[in-house]
């Protein structure tokens, strides 16, 4: 024969006779997952001992026969009529059944270590970052076996910022799950400080450096007010938006039919020339310059009136 697998359950011990009675109101109101044992106090057993043992509380016995670990439970002779025992028993029944729940519970996977593992690992993750994470709580009738070995992962093409997804893992068991986090990245950031219209020149009274959300901007913001002095915005910029590169351009250095020097780099050696511009440019920015022969060249901003050209 196999060997018998431990069992939980409940085992009361009653100083009565009415124990079919008993039985029939323990069907009613225990779960099936719930075993129960209903004894007679004889003189024979640890009735003595039980009677010690104040109604209000359980112990742990276990019996070899059957390996059934039970919590065993002793009720004194009830000095009360027949309706009124049974509504006792039913109460102190109900009263019990969480032990029973509990050692079925025990089998099974804490939700909440779950997304604990979950957050934990984004924590780490972002450990250089100023970040807000919060998991969103899994279904409660979730249920997984229990797993001491959890294991968080990113998924493939997954990021840690906005609504994200981590996964957790059991590799004994060989499930995973999926656990939602709302992360919020933060960092100081240089914003309006009063509405600049498109085309003016951005002063330093019309910046300010501030803590900004920055996870659902659609790229990084600018960090330092001197990367926006001088610049002026492509479109109208309002109060307190983060200010971003691809927001701004560069005042131009250069307009249309300005005379420019010209600049040719070569290999140990330079020449200069003179040359009309054909657009606007600022520095940086590449211009095409026609030259006074005629010739059309194109060359790199590097100075207000000067054009680089490498041949």
């Amino acid at each position: 024969m196999g060997r018998k697998h431990p069992s939980h359950g409940l085992q009361i011990v009653m100083d009565t006779n009415n124990r079919i009675e008993y039985r029939q109101a323990a069907e009613q109101v225990a779960p099936k997952n719930l075993t129960i044992q209903l004894c007679r106090c004889q003189p024979s057993n640890d009735c003595h001992v039980q009677n010690t043992t104040p109604p209000h509380k359980t112990h742990r016995t276990t019996r070899p026969e059957g390996h059934f670990n039970a919590h065993r439970w002793y009720l004194p002779p009830p000095d009360l009529t027949y309706n009124q025992q049974m509504i006792r028993f039913a109460l102190i029944l109900t009263s019990l059944l969480g032990l029973g729940i509990t050692c079925q519970a025990a089998d099974k996977q804490d939700l909440s270590l779950l997304t604990r593992t979950a957050e934990q690992f984004a924590r780490r993750q972002l450990a250089d970052s100023d970040a807000k994470i919060t998991a969103r709580k899994l279904d409660p009738n979730l249920s997984l076996p229990a797993c001491d070995s959890l294991e968080a992962y990113l998924p493939p093409n997954g990021r840690l910022s906005g609504r994200s997804t981590v996964g957790v893992r059991c590799a004994r068991d060989g499930w995973s799950i999926n656990v939602t986090l709302d992360i919020q990245l933060f960092s100081q950031a240089v914003v309006a400080s009063r509405a600049i219209r498109a085309g003016e020149v951005i002063q330093a009274t019309d910046v300010q450096l501030q803590r900004v959300e920055i996870g659902q901007l659609p790229s990084p913001p600018l960090g330092s007010i001197d990367q926006a002095l001088g610049k002026t915005p492509v479109v109208g910029i309002g109060q307190g938006i983060p200010l971003r590169a691809d927001m701004l351009r560069a005042p131009a250095v250069i307009q249309p039919g300005q005379s420019v020097r010209i600049l040719v780099n070569g290999d140990g050696f330079q020449v200069s020339g003179e040359g009309k511009a054909l657009g606007q440019a600022a520095l940086g920015q590449s211009v095409s310059i026609r030259t006074n022969n005629g010739q059309v060249v194109t060359g790199v901003v590097t100075g207000v009136g000067q054009v680089t050209v490498t041949p």
